[in-house]
């Protein structure tokens, strides 16, 4: 029948008529007597020739004779083989029915080929469900992988240059790390599989003769596929969230693993697409920075929070979690804090008067070999001696007394003149006076007086520090006043500490600018106690945590710390982080109300069941729609996914990353599959539009 079929194409292109065509082929020795018959029962020529190049070979119809289970096998052969089944017959035999029979070797080809591809497509015309079931069963094994062309893409695309790279590793490829594998992608993973295996199965399971008709065969077969394949993810996606409603609610492995999937997915898309790869690995460092304290839902930002923030809302034991984990949070946040504080400023839990009278009991213990060197000592009366006590001279009388106190002799400490000689610790009492008189000064208003003493003061300490006997190499006068700088010195720069938070901030920079090593440690403790006076109320608290936005808190705890502000100021950020778990659950209370309400109605169960029994296809459907929105997540996985973002426990992230990868893989190979199964059904098309 193939050689009629090619003598009608010749004469054809010849330019013959039909008429003239049918004339000849009625002299045919094949199909002469078909021809004659046709022509007296009075059909037209054209009707001839359609006829003609629909007939089929007699193995054709000697394959569609044979047993039912063997056309059926004949059939379901074609869906692995891409429809290349009867092909590969009539290759594998065309040798022996060649040498057996001594016809041409083509001709055996034909001929084995057609007695298969008679068997199979009389088996799918006859049973059209059947044949695709078992086409699609047969091809199980390849679309479990996907398909092989998958695989072989994955293999080449570490050689492919980054940007071909990129597009096969979306088009044929899981997600690279950190990224989430989306409808999208999976979309167009299925389409664009099952156009090209769709493409493949329609050469396959072409019948045509010419090569224009076959790859028009495959292309109508490749666009049955794209289609096909596209419209899967979809449809795919609507029976995966329809089986993770049930699993939830039945395997509490299956709700883990979809709650998992939640949070990874939230705690990526908190990250910029550009470090959307290590997102995970990020996080567990974030926890780790945040302190014992952080809990997983800390390290996420936004859409984590969100997440958050609709478990405590929606009916489940998330809601009682969170008001723990708030409640235990903010009743500790004052001594972490307070601890920060601590260590940066090194007070080593300071309580202010009990700490400060024992500092100054221990620095007055650790100075006196100093201060015995200095008691033994005697300074000569140089220019800058001479001037300074000019300038000291109304306040040379406490001095002076003390002296007489202690010695019972007289001293005029203003008829001293250059080159004389004076005990050294006489002139550290002076230096006491003027430290004396010019805080009584501040207090009473006197600024100026005041900075005119401490002037004076400052010059005197250099010169004694300068005339000094060395101990260690080293200055007694200068170690002594970094150990112990004297009772009310010591006390002043803690009460300009315990200022710090409160005070004029002024007068707080102008009292600490020359403030010895000694006083700054007694400073610190002041200031310690300010922060734990600061922390013991919620509003200090908000004051501390806000201090980023607020230049005035900035300053007054930089000169409270010194060299160490970057060091609070960072425990106060990682705080301020912690805080914003206190906003979970605790918005608007209707939508946790009609949460609720909707957990208790009952109303779309008994409108399903009322529209079941009545068949109404359109009640069925709005009923379902109802029970779907209502139960969107099951209560197992929204508790679970709560439980892991209060979880203080990193391996919880490894745990994520592993998760993600395994749900990339598996929605990769899920598409990949839709489109290696719509490329199949693709490749039947010719065969079941054939007329």
């Amino acid at each position: 029948m193939a050689g009629v079929k090619d003598k009608i194409k010749e004469a054809r292109n010849a330019g013959y008529s039909d008429e003239e065509i049918v004339q000849f082929l009625a002299q045919d020795k094949d199909v002469g007597s078909q021809v004659s018959t046709a022509l007296q029962s009075e059909y037209s020529p054209k009707e001839i020739l359609s006829f003609l190049n629909q007939s089929q070979s007699k193995e054709y119809y000697q394959g569609a004779q044979l047993p039912t289970a063997v056309r059926g096998l004949a059939s379901a052969v074609g869906g692995p083989t891409f429809q290349f089944a009867d092909e590969l017959v009539g290759a594998l035999t065309a040798p022996y029915r060649s040498l057996t029979e001594n016809i041409p070797l083509g001709e055996a080809y034909r001929q084995g080929r057609d007695v298969v591809r008679g068997a199979a497509q009389s088996f799918e015309k006859e049973y059209p469900f059947v044949s695709a079931g078992g086409q699609a069963v047969a091809s199980l094994p390849l679309m479990l992988v996907g398909g092989p062309a998958a695989p072989l893409l994955r293999a080449v695309t570490p050689a492919m240059s980054p940007g071909v790279a990129r597009v096969a590793q979306y088009v044929a490829g899981k997600p690279a790390a950190g990224q989430v594998m989306g409808l999208g992608q999976r979309t167009v993973q299925a389409g664009t599989s099952g156009a090209g295996y769709g493409l493949l199965g329609g050469v396959g399971s072409s019948t045509a003769e010419t090569p224009q008709q076959i790859v028009a065969d495959a292309l109508q077969s490749s666009a049955i596929g794209a289609g096909l394949g596209t419209a899967s993810q979809p449809f795919m996606s609507v029976l995966g969230a329809g089986a993770r409603q049930i699993a939830g609610r039945v395997s509490p492995t299956a709700a883990g693993t979809y709650a998992q999937q939640k949070v990874g997915e939230a705690l990526i898309r908190d990250v910029p697409e550009a470090l959307a790869s290590d997102a995970l690995t990020r996080a567990q460092a974030r926890l780790a920075k945040l302190g014992p304290e952080a809990r997983i839902a800390d390290v996420g930002g936004k859409s984590t929070r969100n997440l958050l923030d609709v478990q405590a809302t929606l009916p489940g034991t998330t809601a009682n979690a969170v008001e723990r984990a708030i409640r235990e949070r903010q009743a500790s946040r004052a001594g972490r804090l307070v601890s920060a504080a601590d260590e940066s400023l090194g007070t080593q839990g300071a309580q202010f008067i009990q700490k400060l009278e024992d500092f100054s009991n221990q620095r007055f213990v650790q100075s006196r070999p100093y201060y015995n060197a200095i008691d033994k000592a005697s300074a000569t009366i140089n220019p800058t001696l001479a001037d300074v006590l000019t300038k000291s001279q109304s306040v040379m009388g406490p001095t002076e007394l003390l002296f007489r106190t202690k010695t019972g002799q007289q001293l005029d400490l203003s008829k001293l003149r250059p080159g004389d000689s004076v005990p050294m610790n006489v002139l550290d009492s002076l230096k006491q006076s003027l430290y004396d008189a010019s805080q009584t000064l501040r207090k009473s208003g006197g600024n100026a007086q005041a900075e005119a003493y401490d002037q004076v003061r400052q010059a005197l300490i250099k010169e004694l520090e300068k005339q000094s006997p060395k101990i260690g190499g080293q200055s007694a006068y200068t170690m002594a006043m970094k150990t112990w700088a004297g009772p009310s010195q010591m006390m002043d720069a803690a009460e300009v500490g315990r200022r710090v938070m409160r005070g004029d901030i002024i007068d707080v920079k102008q009292a600490t600018a020359a403030l010895t090593q000694s006083e700054i440690d007694a400073f610190r403790i002041g200031a310690i106690q300010a922060l734990r006076q600061q922390t013991g109320t919620e509003a200090g608290q908000t004051a501390l945590l806000k201090m980023w936005k607020e230049p005035a808190t900035q300053e007054r705890l930089k000169i409270a710390f010194g060299d160490d502000y970057r060091t609070f100021a960072a425990a106060v950020a990682r705080e301020a982080r912690l805080k914003g778990l206190e906003s979970a659950g605790r918005g608007s209370q209707t939508a946790a109300r009609l949460a609720g309400a909707a957990d208790l109605d009952v109303a779309p169960l008994t409108q399903a069941v009322t529209a079941a029994s009545s068949g109404s296809p359109s009640g069925i459907i709005a009923a379902a729609s109802n029970i779907a929105r209502q139960t969107q997540t099951p209560e197992a996985v929204r508790n679970e996914i709560g439980r892991i973002l209060l979880s203080r426990d990193p391996r919880q992230l490894e745990q994520l990353s592993e998760v993600i990868r395994k749900l990339n893989e598996s929605r990769s190979r899920a598409a990949q599959a839709g489109g290696f199964g719509a490329g199949q059904l693709g490749s039947m098309a010719p065969t079941y539009m054939a007329p």
